[in-house]
């Protein structure tokens, strides 16, 4: 759920994320001191980690106010990067108990050769809500588990309604594989 809190001084966008105990400040501008006073009355109890969506600038702030610096992606605001700074309230939820495996399976992936060649792509079709049904199929039979909902048709259409673009290959009538990108107008990003 999207929220747009406006004062005198700051404005923050706010992503609640009940499902996986988070909420993300999407965006803000304005005085830091302001915007870090609306963070902390847009965290319910229930939130175990916040994330925001910060510029370079700004990092320094929110490191000195308990954040960390988890991850950065190139040219997230129209050419500048941004970083995900996080904050945990949890501390289970900040510790990974498969890191180890997970970096493995990771240096894995990355040293098998991989062959790359262009099918013909006319069964490559862009998703609509007729699709969801057997979009949520095709994640549910693939991930167990998922930080979001994406076995539900229902957030499904919703996600689509909130602008994010579905992709998928079919092969005699069934999904077979699927991709999605959340776009950002604003910011010309996906």
């Amino acid at each position: 759920m999207n929220k747009e809190i406006r004062t005198e001084d700051a404005y923050v966008s706010v992503y609640s994320d009940p499902f996986n105990s988070r909420i993300r400040i999407d965006d803000y501008s304005g005085a830091l001191t302001s915007v870090l006073e609306i963070i902390k009355n847009e965290t319910p109890a229930w939130v175990e980690k916040l994330i925001v969506k910060s510029r370079l600038k700004d990092i320094v702030f929110f490191e000195s106010r308990g954040f960390l610096n988890e991850a950065r992606v190139n040219s997230y605001f129209l050419g500048t990067d941004m970083f995900f700074m996080t904050r945990y309230f949890s501390s289970d939820r900040q510790k990974s108990l498969a890191w180890i495996r997970e970096e493995l399976l990771i240096k894995t992936i990355l040293k098998q050769e991989t062959e790359f060649y262009q099918e013909d792509l006319s069964n490559v079709s862009v998703a609509s809500k007729s699709d969801c049904k057997n979009l949520a199929d095709l994640y549910r039979d693939i991930f167990p588990i998922y930080p979001t909902p994406l076995s539900d048709p229902n957030y499904l259409e919703k996600t689509m309604d909130e602008g994010t673009v579905y992709v998928f290959i079919g092969d005699r009538g069934k999904i077979i594989s699927a991709a999605s990108a959340e776009i950002n107008a604003g910011y010309k990003n996906a």
